[in-house]
């Protein structure tokens, strides 16, 4: 930690730390499996310890993909979880974005509301799919799952309607506008238990293989001109996902009162998908995307972001 400290410092403008006063990180938690780090370290207060004196804790709950990356780029939020395929993307564009470490996997699966459609590839290009968000974990997923059916991506191009997953499971199972709809646990457990509608597809199997799940993300602005925060909240980050192996069901239980579901599903799947400092499938998720025509140039390799070296460092390599 103290190697990925000095790191830090010397990306500093000047190379020197050069940080401006600050008495508040705001933190997004978007309540989500993908994200349970944040909550974990919410839920136990565990960032406070690590801080400097005087600073002190805000939680947001922004869940689109593009409020988070407004909402960091503006200075509103400090650190949130991005999904990595949004991220890549955004490097495109230059958007001023720095990951510092990686999250979780989350089970994803897709729904539908009538018979017809039994598989991704029963989807026509006149139905109607709900999704949190474009870019997002749930919305690339169905892509790299159709990209691998041989299907054109652009087919779905006028598909996808922006909406939070509640406002997507009442229009779907109310027949109202949307033919399927994409949900990430825990939220499709509701989804599983719902009459009207049926699972599709498991799209679990596509997320692992191509390592799709968020990242936490800072400004360049706050990479660089606060070191200290951003490491504070990686000790944070580092001792959460501790009590994860150290504490499962203790763990499992208190994001289950959270979420209001049965704590042995939340239970069976932080063993499944456990949260995890390593960082996989950057470079084939990016080969993927300009694949599928979502970048319009050869993406930059993981090995080329500015702070590589911290990264690995952080995993321990």
């Amino acid at each position: 930690m103290l190697e990925f400290s000095i790191f830090m410092r010397m990306r500093a403008r000047g190379g020197q730390n050069d940080s401006k006063t600050i008495d508040k990180v705001v933190i997004n938690y978007a309540r989500s499996f993908s994200d349970l780090s944040a909550g974990i370290i919410m839920h136990e207060n565990l960032l406070e310890k690590y801080l400097p004196d005087g600073v002190e804790v805000e939680w947001t709950s922004l869940a689109a993909a593009s409020d988070l990356r407004d909402g960091v780029l503006s200075g509103n939020v400090h650190i949130a979880s991005y999904a990595l395929p949004a991220y890549i993307m955004s490097m495109e564009s230059d958007l001023p974005l720095v990951m510092i470490a990686r999250d979780g996997a989350s089970p994803i699966k897709v729904y539908a509301n009538e018979e017809r459609i039994q598989s991704i590839l029963d989807f026509t290009d006149t139905d109607k799919i709900s999704v949190l968000g474009l870019g997002s974990i749930m919305h690339i997923a169905f892509l790299a799952q159709a990209y691998e059916l041989g299907m054109e991506s652009s087919m779905f191009d006028s598909s996808f309607q922006i909406m939070p997953h509640a406002d997507g499971l009442a229009a779907l199972s109310g027949g109202n506008g949307v033919q399927g709809l994409i949900l990430s646990f825990p939220t499709l457990i509701k989804a599983d238990n719902t009459d009207s509608i049926h699972e599709v597809c498991d799209l679990t199997d596509i997320v692992l293989e191509y390592g799709i799940g968020p990242v936490e993300i800072v400004s360049e602005d706050f990479y660089e001109n606060h070191p200290e925060i951003v490491e504070a909240y990686i000790k944070a980050r580092e001792e959460a996902l501790q009590l994860c192996y150290d504490e499962p069901e203790r763990i499992a239980a208190v994001l289950a009162e959270e979420w209001e579901i049965d704590e042995d599903i939340v239970l069976e799947t932080l063993m499944a998908m456990p949260p995890t400092l390593e960082i996989t499938g950057y470079d084939k998720q990016a080969q993927l995307l300009y694949e599928m025509g979502l970048l319009e140039n050869e993406p930059k390799k993981f090995e080329e972001l500015s702070n590589y070296e911290a990264l690995l460092k952080l995993q321990g390599k």
